[in-house]
């Protein structure tokens, strides 16, 4: 297969500043149609004596959404016509910005049978858009809003984050916010290369980049189940321990018969790099063909290189059949010649030696092709470098650990913020008592800190934790409510006061909430649940939230890389901290959800809410004063539905699923009375639920 990098236009809407993609004094910004239709004149040719080729063209810039749909119609007809008997041998994909998507452009992209867009992003101000942080806030907000219509749509984008000097300062939180902003966490760190200019602020050495990819990797490592598309680690794992060998155009050593680049002039380099820089050009698509290109004398110096390196600058590596050299490009631009390695192969090596191995416990033997486990280095022994910033311990109580009694673990994520208003109450009864948490990160990070415990960890052996799990709550002798239940297991007298706190100050990402379009009253809705059971169908939340914002509201969705997208609501990612998204709750007038944590993040805030409620008792779970939708329950499955094992099953009952027999009308008239309640009340005091000390501010909504 061929790949074309297809600049079509020079032109491009946003001023950013790593970029090199823009030629100035282009006197041809855009490639005239005669030139298009030439070099698909070109391409029938190359397809037509080479049976066995595919070409797959790459809409790139510049930026190719500034050419209107009407363009790619154009190419389409040019390749139906011209490309008769080989067209079904071309195929298409684009990389853009997407800040100018709209409607305008669907059809004719899924005629050329794009389904996904690669894209780039930038979280700090002043790096992408027209410039200043006025101009990076607009092109930020029209990049989100163009990637949730992207998804209403169907397709699906993943991001390149080109690592420059202003990315260095926190990678974790940087890898945090991608991998949860991204549907698919599909996330690529490159480094900013080939920038003579503006040193200080934007290069990077490749041993930055090396500790950059270090700082994120032993996160990624523990949670890479859970985010299979960030490169390069995923690639490394495929090639060093899989022994899948699979290289991208840098590390293929094969680029020379793989690759090219047109300009919107005609003329045609080695690649997009090429083309960028202004090195190694093969001269113009209207003079010569594709298969003339192929055989041009400087692509047979670039076949040559192999050799040259595995005998000179490259003898005796063993990441050789991994690496080879890197990227030509980077040598020309740095030496002037193709004929040595590139000064960022060494990032790979170093990358390897200091960090992945270690951390993975395993070690590459390129004489088999795959990584060798040294089992010393598995499991728990495993050693994590010293730049992973841990927690710190919680604060130790009066009494030891012996003799506070151990709590856990709990079994439903929901339930935290209730334990931790009874853990308050008991502390506050008596300030010498204290329990010991049975460690889990999914809750760790909430109670962590609070008065009530005295440490958090793994019970000594022989020890029998009291576990806050109730069960189905039915009985005679069960509290009438969930939170009288955990009360009633760690002796808190009953009934008791249902308050809800958390030991930590609410706090927002400032960069994440500048980026939501905010609206004069904002809804955030919340479909997940952690039972199949307990949820209702997308299509009827869809009708929910096209309703919603016709009425003038904003709609917001929580978003999870394992939950459907709502279309018509603005996908909320980049918080993947439990604490995160608990704070951000507060700033909605209403939440709309299904019976999971939201609820009692919108009870923790005094936010009213609508719970839509299936096989659950609204009356143990829920709260008074939220809007209740219980939907009937219509077989002999509801009472132990939840429990016994199936909660990951599907309803039996089909379409007659009690969370689907609940009516949109009457979600929608509950929104609207409830939004009508809440219009004249107004934040005037500090927010409920924080522990005495931490502070309160106000976010005032644009």
């Amino acid at each position: 297969m061929k790949t074309v990098i297809f600049k079509a236009t020079d032109r491009c809407n946003s001023n950013c500043v790593y970029c090199h993609a823009i030629r100035k004094n282009n006197p041809v910004p855009t490639m005239p149609f005669d030139i298009l239709e030439q070099f698909f004149i070109k391409a029938n040719a190359f397809l037509t004596q080479w049976p066995e080729e595919t070409l797959k063209i790459i809409w790139h810039g510049g930026e190719p959404l500034i050419l209107k749909p009407e363009y790619y119609y154009q190419a389409l007809g040019y390749k139906e016509t011209i490309c008769r008997d080989t067209g079904s041998r071309i195929s298409f994909d684009m990389q853009s910005n997407l800040t100018l998507f709209s409607r305008e452009y669907v059809d004719v992209l899924k005629k050329m049978g794009i389904q996904s867009f690669g894209t780039s992003f930038y979280l700090l101000p002043g790096v992408r858009g027209s410039g200043g942080t006025e101009g990076s806030d607009r092109y930020n907000r029209q990049f989100i809003r163009a990637t949730s219509l992207l998804e209403e749509e169907g397709f699906s984008w993943g991001i390149i984050y080109v690592v420059t000097k202003l990315a260095l300062e926190n990678p974790l939180e940087l890898f945090r916010i991608l991998t949860n902003f991204v549907p698919s966490a599909s996330v690529m760190f490159n480094p900013v290369t080939f920038y003579p200019e503006k040193p200080g602020q934007v290069a990077i050495t490749p041993e930055e980049f090396v500790d950059f990819l270090g700082a994120i990797f032993p996160q990624w490592w523990r949670k890479r189940d859970r985010y299979p598309g960030v490169d390069p680690f995923s690639s490394l794992v495929e090639n060093l321990i899989n022994g899948n060998r699979s290289l991208i155009c840098i590390d293929s050593g094969r680029c020379a018969d793989t690759h090219l680049s047109i300009s919107p002039d005609g003329m045609v380099w080695q690649c997009g790099r090429s083309s960028d820089w202004g090195l190694m050009s093969y001269g113009s698509i209207m003079d010569f063909s594709l298969t003339d290109i192929m055989n041009h004398p400087q692509k047979d110096l670039m076949r040559k290189r192999n050799a040259i390196l595995q005998e000179g600058e490259c003898k005796g590596c063993r990441f050789w059949d991994i690496c080879h050299g890197g990227c030509p490009l980077d040598a020309l631009a740095e030496h002037g010649s193709l004929l040595h390695k590139s000064p960022w192969c060494w990032t790979k090596k170093g990358f390897i030696e200091k960090y992945f191995e270690p951390v993975t416990g395993v070690t590459y033997q390129p004489s088999s092709g795959q990584a060798q486990a040294q089992q010393t280095l598995r499991g728990e022994t495993i050693t994590i470098p010293e730049f992973e910033s841990r927690p710190p311990a919680p604060p130790a109580g009066e009494c030891s650990t012996e003799e506070s009694p151990w709590i856990g673990p709990i079994n439903r994520i929901d339930d935290v913020l209730m334990i931790s208003g009874i853990l308050q109450q008991l502390v506050e009864e008596n300030p010498s008592r204290r329990f010991n948490l049975v460690n889990k990160a999914s809750y760790r990070e909430l109670l962590e800190g609070h008065p009530a415990i005295s440490s958090i960890g793994r019970p000594p052996q022989g020890t029998v934790p009291l576990c806050l799990d109730y069960g189905d709550s039915t009985g005679p002798t069960c509290p009438a409510r969930a939170y009288q239940a955990i009360a009633d297991l760690l002796g808190l007298a009953t009934p008791a006061e249902e308050r809800l706190c958390v030991p930590w100050q609410f706090e927002d990402d400032p960069v994440l909430r500048g980026l939501i379009p905010w609206r004069a009253r904002n809804i955030l809705i919340c479909p997940a649940a952690e039972s199949q059971r307990a949820r209702m169908d997308v299509q009827k939340w869809e009708d929910l939230v096209k309703r919603l914002v016709a009425d003038g509201f904003g709609v917001m969705q929580i978003a999870s890389i394992r939950h459907p997208h709502i279309r018509g609501a603005c996908g909320i990612r980049g918080l993947s901290s439990l604490k995160q998204i608990i704070s951000f709750t507060r700033n909605f007038d209403l939440i709309i959800t299904s019976h999971n944590l939201f609820m009692h993040a919108a009870q923790l805030h005094g936010i009213p809410a609508i719970v839509l409620w299936g096989p659950s008792d609204h009356t143990f779970y829920g709260y008074e004063g939220h809007y209740h939708l219980q939907g009937p329950r219509a077989c002999h499955h509801a009472q132990g539905c939840l429990v016994h094992n199936q909660t990951e099953s599907p309803c039996p009952m089909a379409d007659e699923h009690c969370m689907d027999l609940i009516e949109v009308d009457t979600i929608h008239q509950t929104a609207l009375e409830a939004a009508r309640s809440h219009a004249a009340q107004t934040r005037t005091s500090p927010e409920p639920g924080i522990m005495e000390g931490a502070a309160w501010q106000d976010f005032s909504r644009d």
